[in-house]
């Protein structure tokens, strides 16, 4: 469990962080993948042993770097990630209290990897004072992302993160932040036409929507008219936005996860309402590894200083009160001296009106195929009456409601991800409530999804390291996008390649192990299988502290053999392919078209890329694949569609040639409306005759009673005359009743 550091501490932290002067950052590589960084360390850093937070900040797309592995190369171009966010501080000279390590993104990767993140925090705790409690995560735009991303797949790392208008995030994987109890506060423009307002909205929504609830809940600040450039507000340290700023924020909580003492839970009770002048606060505190020693409760503001009775117990009175809105903090202290402290509102009204409240009723969570949910909300009144119910969609994909202006709202049609419906309750005075309901939907169950561990195996010591071998099936049409591998029982060992096919196990101990893997495909459906591995005894062995081989193996993109059709067959099928290197996973496909005549496109994001609707021309089109790494690998494919017997749809295209069009009677001769066509040429030629569907009505010679026979309903027609083999002459024509 993270909670906040001592108020002292972060008081001290709050004057540090504003205070301006020389400061230095300094270009670094790592030894593994030369990633470079730039890397800022507290002035009088090198004049203590003192452990340090830290700060990872991750830039956005237009701050790549070459990819290159010189680090001559890297030093010209590491300049960049400077520009913006927390390192822009440091280049003007502010000077912050933490480590701050900026590293670039090489410029063939299209978002951050977990994986890229990771070597950078590992390399620098090798060589810095880095306090492992209080790491912590930010970044913008593709940076934000990669936040995202890296939080889903190490929540146990980090103290706190703070991503700003970030994407590529997976609903699917925001309980690993909430079961985890990390703290977030995701910032947002609600004008950002680059990166959708609904990612950050959408990903706080489902962490908090995840049970148990995470502690404390995720928070999310929207910039009204700001666009992709939340950042501006976001990073800013002089507390003229946000009091506490948003590093001030992060430095208030400490990862006390499996460090010895958990920290105690204060409670000062819910958000008061009142129209007397005193009231009595009822707090609570629980430690699950201790006991309570010692309540302390303080005022934090108001509009006067509050006679204060029984401030060190539970239960508070505070009294004399006046108008307005008072802040009271209860901190509760265990008995190994950790502190905990919460914050109580108490508003003090004039004594005309006691609002109303508002009550939406508890989450709810359904399956597709099931897309329709009733949500009765209630609201009660102390000294008057309900006068009206609204019910409004706060965010979510789009959805049809009925009943939004009753207690009980239907809302259907609704698709999969977070809702969050308001209702709003206003008494017969005009005072006014809101209550929030989310209800999630999720994707439909997948029955074709399979995982498979791989066979139990047997290894005897000294062999103390094995190789698991997993899989995932998906159903068809569909892919594999994240592995995910876990040790459910066992001794202690260590774990590599945790979220890729094949799990690299060491440093084992002698009993039985029983690992976990977890597939999810891309419409979020989950399998799982679980593999058991015995380790007999043998000689007695140091622990094997060897790597894991090299991975080897080269990312390829398969777009296909080129193909050739001819009209009127207009549609194919153009299956490709992705090969990832060893140990890795192909996670996205993309199809584009890169040139040629007008079509359509389905299934784009699929290995099998269906197109239609073509004409004749060439046609290439390209596929790019997508590793669980972010790196990409592309490949081409030419389609030629040669001319022939065009399909009736075609001729109601602009482009076709000689289109005839005239009105006329089911009595009339057809024939001179045939292109201008003499008979002789018809009787010369076949004559292809469909209706507005597309179906073929009549093909052969024509004659005078071709137009009595075919021809005798009202409607449109479409015919093409055909010689030799080629099209002569096509047209339309619309037969009156």
């Amino acid at each position: 469990m993270r909670k906040r550091i001592n108020v002292c501490i972060l008081c001290l932290f709050l004057c540090l962080a504003i205070s301006s002067g020389y400061a230095q950052q300094v270009f670094k590589t790592t030894s593994a993948s030369v990633i470079g960084y730039l890397e800022y360390v507290p002035q009088g850093y090198n004049n203590n042993s003192d452990k340090y937070p830290i700060v990872i900040f991750l830039h956005g797309i237009g701050e790549r770097g070459v990819n290159s592995t010189d680090p001559a190369t890297l030093s010209t171009t590491i300049q960049s990630v400077a520009k913006l966010g927390p390192p822009s501080y440091v280049k003007n000279g502010t000077q912050f209290p933490f480590i701050l390590i900026s590293p670039q993104l090489k410029s063939n990767y299209g978002k951050w990897p977990a994986s890229y993140v990771m070597e950078v925090i590992n390399h620098v705790k090798t060589y810095l004072r880095v306090d492992e409690k209080r790491i912590y995560l930010t970044g913008l735009s593709l940076g934000g992302g990669g936040v995202w991303m890296t939080a889903q797949d190490f929540p146990e790392l980090f103290a706190a993160i703070a991503p700003v208008c970030g994407g590529y995030n997976t609903l699917s994987l925001a309980c690993n932040i909430a079961n985890e109890n990390l703290p977030v506060w995701a910032f947002h423009g609600d004008a950002d036409t680059t990166v959708p307002l609904s990612r950050s909205v959408n990903m706080v929504n489902a962490i908090n929507a995840c049970t148990p609830k995470p502690n404390p809940l995720a928070k999310m600040t929207i910039y009204p008219g700001v666009g992709h450039s939340a950042w501006n507000n976001a990073y800013k340290n002089d507390n003229t936005i946000h009091n506490p700023n948003v590093y001030q924020w992060m430095m208030s909580y400490t990862n006390t996860l499996n460090n010895g003492n958990k920290i105690p839970v204060a409670n000062a009770g819910a958000d008061l309402n009142i129209t007397v002048p005193s009231i009595i606060i009822n707090g609570s505190g629980t430690d699950s590894d201790g006991s309570i020693a010692s309540y302390t409760w303080t005022q934090i503001s108001g509009p006067s200083t509050a006679t204060l009775v029984n401030k060190l117990t539970k239960a508070l009175t505070a009294s004399t009160l006046l108008t307005g809105t008072y802040v009271f903090r209860l901190t509760v202290k265990d008995n190994s001296g950790n502190t905990d402290s919460d914050y109580v509102k108490v508003v003090v009204g004039t004594g005309t009106n006691t609002l109303p409240v508002a009550s939406a009723g508890a989450d709810k969570t359904i399956t597709l195929p099931t897309n329709s949910v009733s949500i009765s909300g209630s609201g009660t009144d102390g000294d008057g009456t309900i006068a009206s119910y609204a019910w409004s969609k706060v965010s979510g994909p789009a959805a049809t409601l009925a009943g939004a202006s009753t207690q009980t709202l239907q809302s259907s049609a609704m698709v999969e991800g977070a809702y969050v419906f308001r209702l709003t309750v206003t008494d017969n005075k005009g005072g006014k409530d809101t209550d929030d309901v989310t209800v999630t939907v999720k994707a439909a169950a997948t029955s074709g999804l399979t995982a498979n561990a791989g066979a139990d195996k047997t290894i005897s010591l000294p062999t103390n390291a094995t190789y698991i071998n997993g899989s995932g099936t998906a159903t068809s049409g569909r892919v594999i996008r994240y592995y995910k591998w876990s040790k459910i029982s066992g001794p202690a060992a260590s774990l590599n390649y945790v979220s890729k096919p094949a799990l690299y196990v060491y440093n084992m101990n002698a009993g039985t192990y029983t690992f976990k893997l977890t597939v999810t495909d891309d419409l979020g459906a989950t399998a799982s299988d679980n593999v058991q591995v015995v380790v007999g005894t043998g000689s007695t062995t140091t622990n094997d502290q060897t790597p894991p081989p090299v991975e080897t193996g080269t990312l390829a993109a398969n777009a296909g053999a080129d193909k050739t059709i001819t009209l009127p067959t207009s549609s194919l099928n153009v299956t490709g392919s992705g090969t990832a290197a060893a140990g890795n996973v192909i996670r996205y496909y993309k199809w584009t078209k890169v040139s040629g005549p007008g079509c359509n496109l389905n299934y784009v994001s699929k290995p099998t890329l269906y197109v239609y609707n073509m004409n004749a021309g060439t046609y290439v089109f390209k596929l790019v694949v997508t590793d669980n790494e972010g790196a990409t690998a592309s490949d081409q494919v030419t389609v030629t569609v040669k001319d022939g017997v065009a399909s009736a749809a075609s001729f109601t295209e602009p482009e076709m040639a000689r289109i005839a069009a005239a009105e006329t009677a089911t009595t009339e001769d057809q024939t001179a409306v045939l292109g201008n066509m003499t008979r002789a040429d018809l009787e010369n030629s076949t004559v292809v005759i469909y209706n507005d569907s597309g179906e073929t009505l009549y093909s052969g010679v024509w004659n005078d009673n071709t137009y009595k026979d075919v021809m005798n309903k009202s409607g449109l027609y479409i015919y093409n005359v055909i010689r030799d083999g080629r099209r002569m002459d096509a047209g339309k024509i619309y037969i009156r009743g």
